[in-house]
């Protein structure tokens, strides 16, 4: 199985998501959550239990993409039942967060 590789904007860079990364992968799925429903219904130990789900490889299921200022832009994670994506829109060239949330 290939990790993930997005297409990404120049400058751009991703990688795999690591449990040091869980306040700013937090931080994003909020803002999308606020964006989307008014505020924020998730919390960092949902964001932490996403990267602990049985079967998940970070370096192959997760993706997280870095701006040219190297700001937290987007997330992804994939398994084989359950897909997430996350992303602050403005800095990927779109109007404001959005999210495909479950």
């Amino acid at each position: 199985m290939l990790p993930l590789t997005p297409s990404l904007p120049p400058g751009y860079h991703c990688r795999p998501c690591t449990p040091e990364d869980v306040p700013v992968l937090h931080a994003l799925v909020a803002d999308c959550e606020r964006d989307l429903y008014g505020r924020s219904r998730t919390d960092a130990g949902a964001v932490a239990a996403d990267l602990r789900r049985p079967g998940l490889v970070p370096e192959l299921d997760t993706v997280l993409v870095h701006d040219r200022h190297d700001r937290v832009v987007a997330r992804a994670w994939v398994d084989r039942r359950v897909h997430e994506l996350a992303g602050h829109g403005a800095r990927m060239g779109a109007p404001g967060p959005r999210s495909s949330l479950r």
